[in-house]
């Protein structure tokens, strides 16, 4: 009886022990599939979130890509539609750097809430799963947008070439601007090797740039910008003639000759200064289409100008001879219709108001010349100007010795040779916009 009972409880104890390891077994079984999901996320789940970031990177890229193609269609209109344009160019952005078809990238050209400066692009991807697709069927896959656009940057330029052919240095010219920049619409170039440019800034072209062996620009050259900078002071009412003639109407030889203290007549319709002159502001011109108003500061003579605005028109020509001085406080030089100003290598210190002489005008402005004459200095003597030169469809040259400085220039072009030098020290008298593009989301 003890020896059946003994059998029976081992036989009890043998069948506990096979149900405990089949329970072992199953609970190993769900865990090892757990573990196995959870792997398999982890894998699929972080190739997906990597997937992501080349598609955002993509998107980021095919954005700017529209943008620029935007910015440049506008300074160089290509053959097609804008919109066209755009879009080619977001989407061989974005395929080709995410890896992904063309028809998965979507743009739009004026995005909700941004306008037409801006454009939005959506890049999409189907990801491979390597280990999810055991556990799920669905659509797997991940997208970006992103937006860019067109938006203006204030740079302080303080030497500006609106047109072409820009800005030309040769032999050993020297360009010096501190605490600014230099801006050229066209290009930027140089024959030989001995000139000297720098800028504390950045030295800009729309064009190319040819730097020298000695050029130098604190925040980097710039070349083919793709865009170019509006001319600032284009608005600006001018001076007025009759406002001018109420002060001062010189017209003839007799008048002029008069108005300049220590002037003497010299042959026909010209005034020379030869010792110490002084004018007064006024309006200065020949109303004959037969005749010259010339006022000549020889070698020895010093021409000084009162404080105010000198309106140059008609026929009048402001010259200067050996080293003939031409100097003045708180004035401002405008030269128009067919008036000259033609120092050549005199000197010339012109120090514009702090303030405009009149109402809508521009603060600093020196020297005016909206004529499209040529000015031209040959600087065998230093000459300065405190204030704004602005001459914006004027071709300006600097030849020969010391050259002239100034606060902030605007021109056409500018050609430096010889030893000629253009010393800068920016002030912000006027500030200049440039378009650039930018990612904004």
């Amino acid at each position: 009886m003890k020896f059946r009972d003994l059998r029976q409880k081992l036989s009890n104890k043998q069948e506990d022990r096979s149900v405990g390891e089949g329970q072992v077994l199953v609970i190993f079984a769900s865990g090892l599939l757990l573990l196995l999901g959870m792997v398999a996320v982890a894998v699929d789940a972080g190739f997906l979130m990597a997937e992501r970031r080349q598609v955002q990177s993509s998107a980021d890229a095919a954005a700017l890509a529209a943008a620029r193609a935007k910015l440049d269609y506008i300074y160089q209109p290509a053959a097609g539609n804008l919109e066209n344009v755009q879009v080619e160019a977001a989407r061989n952005y974005g395929s080709s750097n995410a890896g992904t078809s063309p028809d998965n990238v979507d743009v739009d050209t004026a995005p909700d809430g941004y306008g037409d400066r801006f454009v939005e692009v959506t890049v999409s991807k189907d990801v491979e799963m390597f280990f999810l697709r055991a556990l799920y069927d669905g659509e797997w896959g991940t997208s970006a947008s992103a937006v860019a656009g067109i938006e203006d940057t204030e740079l302080p330029y303080a030497l500006v070439a609106l047109d072409c052919p820009g800005i030309h240095v040769s032999g050993s010219g020297v360009i010096d601007v501190n605490e600014g920049s230099i801006m050229s619409n066209c290009n930027i170039t140089r024959d030989g090797d001995s000139s000297l440019v720098t800028a504390d800034g950045v030295i800009d072209a729309y064009g190319t740039i040819n730097p020298g062996t000695n050029w130098s620009a604190g925040e980097g050259f710039r070349p083919n910008r793709g865009s170019t900078v509006s001319d600032p002071i284009a608005g600006t009412p001018p001076p007025s003639r009759s406002d001018a003639q109420d002060q001062q109407n010189i017209t003839t030889q007799a008048q002029l000759a008069a108005a300049v203290t220590n002037g003497t007549t010299h042959q026909t319709n010209t005034v020379r200064c030869s010792t110490n002159c002084t004018l007064q502001p006024g309006y200065y011109g020949s109303p004959s289409s037969t005749t010259q108003l010339i006022l000549d500061v020889r070698q020895g003579g010093t021409l000084t100008l009162q404080p105010g605005v000198y309106y140059f028109g008609d026929r009048f020509t402001l010259t200067a001879q050996g080293d003939g001085m031409t100097q003045g406080t708180g004035v401002m030089m405008y030269f128009t219709d067919n008036a000259r100003f033609i120092p050549n290598n005199g000197r010339v210190e012109i120090a514009a108001p702090e303030t405009s002489p009149y109402t809508g005008g521009l603060n600093g402005m020196a020297l005016w010349i909206d004529n499209c004459s040529e000015f031209r200095m040959q600087a065998n003597n230093s000459g300065s100007f405190d204030g704004v030169i602005y001459a914006p469809c004027s071709s300006v040259t600097l030849s020969g010795g010391p050259g002239a400085q100034g606060m902030q220039v605007i021109v056409g072009s500018l050609e430096l040779s010889g030893s000629g030098q253009f010393n800068i020290l920016y002030e912000d008298y006027v500030m200049l916009d440039i378009p650039g593009v930018f990612l904004v989301r």
